[in-house]
């Protein structure tokens, strides 16, 4: 007898907790209140104004209808670099650019390029009042193209190296002092003194000549001058001035009396 009470005392208590479950509702969380600033909430239907909602609100909600409002977050890390893409189609062929500067004379067959000139001059120069660059009327040999045609009185180096030269000048009477100047140095000169004759006799045209082997780097000019009050006589091509480059080579300034 006391064992059916005991059976039924427990299928009474199962009953009663199965009646009391039905009895409870599922956990539910307020809904947020106007003090909470974190999020916007919206219910079904119309937004309540002023509603907000706190950010665990759908963590503990994840069947609710209420969707979120946020404003922007904090910028996350940057993430790794993607691999690289395909190669891009071949761009069009630009302009061609402006043309280069003029290289130095190349070597042929061991031998540096020939450079020579010679020029000369027909007409005399009096007693000029200041010194004077001499101009020579002719240009006889110009291999290379490196006496300015354009001055007529100017040789440019075209590549650094030894030159020689030489310069043969008349004379009548007047002083003379003629000078071969390269890079603002004197390089070699002629010079005599005047010699005016007595009684009328007839004064004789005296040629002088002279040579010298000039140091010269690429871009040097040289140019012959004539001193302020002495006279050169040139009647025929008598006074003429050559150069041809001895051999290549590189050095500074030697420089020289001025």
């Amino acid at each position: 007898m006391s064992e059916f009470v005991q059976n039924v005392a427990i299928i009474l208590f199962i009953f009663c907790c199965i009646v009391r479950t039905k009895d409870l509702k599922p956990f539910q969380v307020e809904p947020p209140s106007p003090d909470d600033d974190y999020l916007r909430y919206k219910g079904e239907g119309e937004r309540p104004s002023g509603y907000e909602t706190p950010v665990n609100y759908y963590s503990q909600n994840p069947n609710s209808p209420a969707q979120c409002f946020c404003s922007p977050g904090t910028p996350g890390k940057s993430g790794n670099p993607g691999s690289p893409g395909i190669p891009g189609v071949p761009g069009v062929n630009g302009s061609p650019g402006l043309p280069g500067p003029r290289g130095p004379p190349g070597i042929i067959n061991g031998m540096a390029e020939v450079v020579a000139f010679s020029v000369s001059k027909d007409s005399s120069i009096k007693r000029p009042a200041r010194e004077q660059k001499i101009e020579f009327d002719n240009v006889e040999v110009n291999v290379g193209g490196h006496f300015n045609r354009t001055s007529r009185s100017d040789f440019v180096a075209p590549i650094s190296g030894l030159y020689f030269m030489t310069l043969t000048v008349g004379r009548m009477g007047d002083d003379l002092y003629v000078r071969v100047v390269s890079a603002g140095f004197t390089k070699f000169a002629l010079q005599s003194m005047g010699y005016p004759g007595t009684g009328g006799e007839k004064v004789p045209l005296m040629m002088m000549t002279n040579s010298a082997i000039v140091q010269m780097n690429a871009g040097d000019s040289v140019s012959c001058y004539l001193a302020a009050g002495n006279s050169l006589e040139s009647k025929f091509g008598t006074t003429t001035w050559s150069g041809f480059l001895l051999s290549p080579a590189t050095f500074p300034h030697t420089g020289g009396p001025k």
